[in-house]
Parts: structure tokens; C-alpha cells; sequence
């Protein structure tokens, strides 16, 4: 018999898959405690104009040429760059603002130099417990585990959990062979499937296979949409399957899970 723990519940079976939907929400309040200088508030708008990826360990990679995580990363930066020395003539970011932002995005791009050399990425704040595999903006909250009191409208999805079911199963029943709507992972160990509802902050065609799983993510206001970093997905993870333990791509954002149910067999 196999056992897994899944976020602090221990299953046993022969077979099993945990289906669950994973979200990336923008809390837009921790931009408020970004600690700077002369104690001005940065305005959160200016976190989707940046992103980046630190190359890890081969089996992370994947092999999408448009992948800002594995392909664009250096590209990525640097248009960030860009378009932020535009923003320095407008009225709606102070300097200060923007030199901080900047800052950040080139101590990004020294740890993807570092990395691709074989160097340990260095640790610019003491106050992080990880540095992030994408971007890092520094001085934002940072908490191991967040309350389900501190964003309310997530509880929309339990309001629709069973609406949300169906269209998976739909999906998984009938579309799982669908090379398109389905991606599989593969670990040393076990395996697992996903379809992209956001992908980088595009919607993909399975969005609208799934019109009513979309529009109750489309009213959840801190949904991180129409950014790179965005994603929103269903996804199986099957026995056996050992995740090694791993940060996340950025620190902007936090990712939600959201089981949906357990199949044991």
C-alpha cells in the first residue's frame, strides 16, 4: 500500500489522484509594506511590466521557446528595463519608485548570470527565508503560510465547488489524450497532468471549454491576469508522485490551491 501527505492529510491506496485547480493572486496590500526609503507606498500597477527566470536544475526546463521561465528570461528583463526608462517621463511613478523597481529586476538578472555560471545565487535581503526561481522584489511581506481570512473572495470558489467539478471531469473524461489541453510532467519519481485555464498570463482554448470555471476566477479581484506571471490550471497529481520541495517564481504573487477531489481506485 502507497501513502502521501497532501498538505497535512496522509492518504493510503493502491491508486489515487488528487485533482485540484491552482491559481496565482496578486495581493495588492503587501505592495504597501514594500520597505523603502523616505517611507513612500509603491504602487503595485508597475509589478506587471517585469519578470524573469533563474535557470535550476536540467529537469526543470522545459522545451517551449516562448516559455518566459525557460526560454525568454534574458529577454524578459531586459524589455522590463526598457520599459520602465520610459515610465521615468510620466507623472504616474515617482523616481524613487522606479530606481527601486529597477534594482530589483538587474539583482534578478546578476542571479540568472550567476546561476547559468554554476555560482550560488547571492542573498540580497536577510529578511527572505528563499529566493524565488523567477522574480524577487524585496520588502514585501513575507509569511510561510497566508489565511483564507486575508482574501474573502476567495470563498467564491467554494461557492461554485461543484460547477468547478464537473467541468474538470468533463475535461479529464474526454479531452485527456488531447495533447493541447493536456501536459504531463514527469519527476523521478510518478507523474503529473495539467491544463492551463492562464498560461503566463494568456487564456488558453481550455478557458473556453471551461466558461464557468473562467468567470468565476474573472471575479475574484485579485486574480493576477493579463501578466506574465498569471496562471490559473487544473491539475492531477498521480500515486506515487514525489514533487521535490522547491520555491516559487516570484514573490508577488501567491499560488492557490484549490482541491477539487480524490479518486482512490
Amino acid at each position: 500500500m502507497e501513502s502521501i501527505t497532501f498538505y497535512g492529510i496522509t492518504l493510503s491506496g493502491q491508486i489515487y489522484f488528487i485533482a485540484f485547480i491552482c491559481l496565482a493572486v496578486l495581493v495588492f496590500y503587501t505592495y504597501t509594506s514594500f520597505k523603502k526609503k523616505k517611507g513612500k507606498s509603491f504602487n503595485s500597477d508597475a509589478s506587471s511590466l517585469s519578470s524573469s527566470l533563474i535557470l535550476t536544475t536540467p529537469h526543470t526546463i522545459c522545451d517551449s521557446i516562448n516559455c518566459i521561465r525557460c526560454s525568454r528570461n534574458h529577454e524578459i528583463l531586459q524589455l522590463a528595463l526598457t520599459r520602465l526608462s520610459y515610465l521615468s517621463e510620466s507623472d504616474k511613478y515617482t523616481k524613487n519608485d522606479l530606481k527601486y523597481l529597477s534594482k530589483d529586476i538587474e539583482k534578478s538578472l546578476a542571479c540568472i548570470k550567476e546561476k547559468e555560471k554554476g555560482l550560488p545565487s547571492k542573498k540580497h535581503d536577510s529578511s527572505q527565508h528563499s529566493t524565488p526561481a523567477v522574480f524577487q522584489m524585496f520588502g514585501l511581506k513575507d509569511q510561510e503560510l497566508w489565511s483564507i481570512k486575508d482574501f474573502p473572495a476567495l470563498q467564491i470558489l467554494n461557492q461554485h465547488l461543484y460547477d468547478i467539478t464537473c467541468e474538470f471531469q468533463h475535461l479529464y473524461d474526454h479531452f485527456l489524450t488531447d495533447e493541447t489541453v493536456w501536459k504531463v510532467n514527469s519527476t523521478n519519481k510518478g507523474r503529473w497532468e495539467i491544463a492551463h485555464l492562464i498560461n503566463q498570463g494568456h487564456t488558453t482554448k481550455v478557458a473556453e471549454m471551461c466558461p464557468v470555471t473562467y468567470q468565476i476566477l474573472k471575479k475574484i479581484p485579485y486574480f493576477l491576469d493579463n501578466n506574465l506571471f498569471g496562471d490559473a490550471s487544473y491539475s492531477v497529481v498521480h500515486s506515487g508522485t514525489d514533487i521535490s520541495t522547491h520555491c516559487g517564481s516570484t514573490n508577488i504573487r501567491l499560488r492557490c490551491h484549490f482541491d477539487l477531489t480524490i479518486y482512490m481506485i
